[in-house]
């Protein structure tokens, strides 16, 4: 789900998506265009390859975090405490 929720504020944070509620505007022909099916077909493909891109984006982002994860997690717990009154973390 996570990886959902990465793409989907990709597309908000690009455009592509607006969150708000249809229903309270009341200029709803802002809303309205038309695509040709050319039009329809380079606009799926564009959006096709930008989702593509930010879900290997979330992927290695996971997969840095569960490195970081487990090389905290194989620390002695006196070098986690370190880290931890370094970092403000607990404190």
């Amino acid at each position: 789900m996570g990886g959902v929720n990465y793409c989907l504020n990709a597309l908000i944070a690009k455009g592509s998506v607006k969150i708000q509620n249809f229903r309270n505007n009341q200029n709803k022909w802002v809303y309205a265009y038309l695509l040709t099916p050319q039009g329809l077909a380079e606009k799926t493909a564009l959006t096709g390859a930008f989702l593509k891109r930010k879900m290997q984006e979330y992927q290695v982002l996971k997969e840095e975090i569960e490195a970081l994860t487990r090389e905290v997690e194989q620390l002695p717990s006196a070098d986690v405490d370190e880290v931890g009154q370094a970092s403000g973390i607990g404190h």
